[in-house]
């Protein structure tokens, strides 16, 4: 499974430096913080649950950014997850990023 930017809203491609629609996850963020978010959305889908996280990232022009993330399972024919829709809400101060499975 990939994972696609299907469409990220002005603020969060703002807040990024630049716009990350159509792009693959695991292209954008190769290395450990894009292993964990594919690792977070694999898991929301295997389990058909929403999953909330906390992050703390670093951003272009910002030491550290502290972020928030729901992600929702969708599924076309009611059972086979097929589209995760979510939001993000980044807040700037320093912490320590978790997951959890809603």
């Amino acid at each position: 499974v990939r994972f696609c930017y299907r469409l990220v809203g002005t603020t969060c491609g703002e807040a990024l430096g630049s716009d990350p629609t159509g792009r693959y996850i695991d292209v954008d963020h190769p290395t450990g913080y894009g292993r964990e978010i594919v690792s977070n959305l694999e898991e929301i889908v295997e389990r058909r649950q929403p999953g909330f996280g906390e992050f703390i990232v670093s951003l272009p022009g910002r030491e550290h950014s502290g972020y928030s993330r729901v992600y929702f399972p969708l599924a076309r024919n009611g059972v086979d997850v097929d589209m995760l829709i979510g939001t993000h809400a980044h807040r700037f101060e320093k912490g320590r990023g978790r997951h959890r499975i809603l």
